[in-house]
Order: structure tokens, then sequence, then C-alpha cells
């Protein structure tokens, strides 16, 4: 396999200004607001917060999710009208789209019907690296952002006439809150900037309650992901002389505890925990229906000064941020880990012979 510097995704970039982003939505008449499938705390944070301010500024935003959903999902959400594609319920009919935290087709399969080829009329909000240049003629990009919502609280701002996140109505400045902890680890990653503290400090001030969220999202577990997670630590092993850890999860795991893939989420930590080593990879056989079987999900994570794993992730199709990345391999549990170490050694040797 190829050094990852040698496969990177090519990146696509920002085409327009927050301003330009916010006219843009003002302007729409009928807004729909999606994200990638399976979404997590920034995806619903940001696409909620913005649908929210656009119908509090007196325009129309209707929201739109697809695959698995987070078990807070209902509580945060509250009253606001959304659709789930999943039940074969169409999105409403829309003259402009906005798609947060992701831009790539691969995340947005279950919206296709509805959004391909209609660039023209889509908007991407995003802070990843890499994506599909094709899905949205307008793009605000931003991969030093530490989360979409980020760039999500500015437009929100804008969009209601106010000076400061500070003054958001709690009903914003919750989700935005949300999203900004979920996707830094709740303040610990490596994103984290004096900007991205000064904004939560705002978003509290505005009525964000830290605390409610930090038990909807990680004091909450039900009981079957504590024996998924148990299984999965028993596989636990750490490749010291790579610096990297490996944990696996099959399908019957997943069958035979009654879990969920979303479940997965935040096993890389206990391995990331561990001296020497520098990153983390939970493997997942995805059960049939979900792409498998014969299809192995791949979460990668790593520390402050550990491997880019954005272009590990490449090697597989994948892609995502420095230190937290995912991708899709149809090689079995075994052959993927045997890749991920060929390609952690790939970096450190050429890091040893001046090549990285």
């Amino acid at each position: 396999m190829s050094p990852p510097d040698a496969i990177e995704q090519a990146r696509y970039e920002t085409n327009t200004s927050p301003a330009g982003l916010v006219a843009w939505i003002r302007d729409a008449d009928r807004l729909l607001i999606v994200t990638h499938s399976r979404p997590d705390g920034d995806a619903v944070g940001s696409s909620l917060a913005i649908a929210r301010a656009v119908q509090q500024a007196g325009g129309s935003a209707a929201l739109a999710y697809a695959g698995e959903l987070p078990g807070w999902m209902d509580s945060i959400l509250a009253g606001t009208p959304w659709q789930h594609l999943d039940r074969g319920e169409p999105p409403p009919p829309f003259d402009r789209a906005l798609v947060c935290d992701t831009g790539a087709w691969n995340q947005l399969e279950p919206y296709k019907p509805w959004l391909a080829g209609k660039a023209d009329r889509i908007a991407v909000l995003d802070h990843h690296r890499s994506g599909s240049a094709d899905a949205a003629d307008l793009r605000l990009v931003d991969a030093e952002a530490a989360a979409t919502c980020e760039l999500a609280a500015g437009a929100c701002v804008d969009l209601l006439g106010l000076a400061s996140a500070s003054q958001l109505p709690t009903e914003i400045a919750e989700p935005l809150l949300l999203g900004l902890g979920t996707d830094t680890g709740w303040f610990r990653h490596p994103s984290v900037t004096p900007g991205v503290l000064r904004l939560a400090a705002d978003l509290i001030e505005a009525g964000g309650d830290h605390a409610t969220l930090v038990k909807k999202t990680m004091l909450s577990d039900p009981p079957n992901r504590a024996r998924l997670m148990a299984r999965a630590l028993a596989t636990l092993t750490l490749h010291e002389a790579e610096g990297l850890a490996t944990i696996k999860v099959t399908a019957a795991d997943l069958r035979e505890t009654g879990s969920s893939v979303g479940m997965t989420s935040g096993f890389a930590d206990p391995a990331l925990g561990v001296q020497g080593i520098s990153a983390a990879a939970v493997l997942t056989e995805l059960p049939k229906g979900q792409g498998g079987p014969g299809v192995v999900k791949i979460s990668l994570r790593s520390k402050v000064d550990g491997p880019d794993v954005a272009k590990m992730a490449g090697a597989f199709g994948g892609g995502g941020h420095i230190h937290a990345a995912g991708a899709r391999s149809d090689k079995s549990l075994a052959e993927v880990e045997a890749a991920l170490l060929e390609l952690v050694r790939a970096v450190r040797d050429d890091a040893a012979t001046g090549r990285g």
C-alpha cells in the first residue's frame, strides 16, 4: 500500500464568505437543511441551530435527517419539526438546500435523489478537509474550525442581527454548544483554541446548559452499549512498536448485544489513554443491510502529537481531520488491521529518512 501522503484525497475549498452564505440563506424562499447520514452532535447542532435562526428571522427552514440517530436526539430537537428519510418521508419542497458538517457524496447517499444535479441550489457549511466539489456550487469550509457549530454560530448571530453569540436565544445557543462540545470531546481535543472557549462561554451565557448536555451525550448510555464495549475492549491490541492500538467489533458482537454501529463511538478513548500509544483504530464489521457483511467501518483517532489519521483514512478512500477520521473497506478485520500497521510504518520510515 502506498504511503498516505501519496494518496491523500483532493481538498475542496471555500468559495464564499460568512456574509455571502448568510445572504444566500436569506434569499431562500424555502430552505431545506440536511447533514450527513447517522448525524452526530455537530451535525444535529449546526443544522438545528441554523433552522431555528432562519425561522426566528422570519424565513422558512425545514430539517431532514437520515440513518441511525443518537439516543439524545429527540430531547435536543424538542418541538422543532423534522423528517426522517429512513421512514419513507421525503423532504419538503425546497428552492435551496444547505448541507451542514459534510460535503461528501458518500455521506449523503440517502439525500441523493433530491440533491443530485442541483448544485446551483445547494450550499455547504463544513469544517472537514475533503469533500465532493460537485455537491454544491457554494461552499463555506474552514478545516481549522473545531466544529461546524463554530461556523454556524457566526451565521446565527448574523441572521438575527446580534452583536455576539452571548445574545442568542437559548434554543439556538444550546444545540450550538452541543456540537462544539461533542466535536471537541467536551473541550479535550487539540482543536480547542481560545476562540472555541470564548464561544463556549458565550453560548453558556446565552443559556446553554453544559452539564445537562454532557449528561445526555456522555452519561446516559444504554446497558447494551456497556456490554458491547466490554467485548470490544477484550480485543484491544497494543502495537507498541508502531504506537497504534486496535479494537475490533464483529457483526456478531453487535447482534448478540443488541447494539447498533453508532454505539461504537468513543471506543477509541480508552486506547488513546495508554502511554506510548499515539493513534487508535476501532474496526467495526458492519451487519447485513448496513454495508456488510464483508465491509469494515474504520474509525481513527490520534493524540495531539500523533499521526495525521486523515491521510491514513485516505488510503481507504475516506477522510476527515488530522486527529479524527474514518473510512470503509471491503477487507477483513485482520486485513484492515495489517494495512493500518503498514501505513503507520510508512509514515515513521518517511520521517526517519526526511521524506515525511
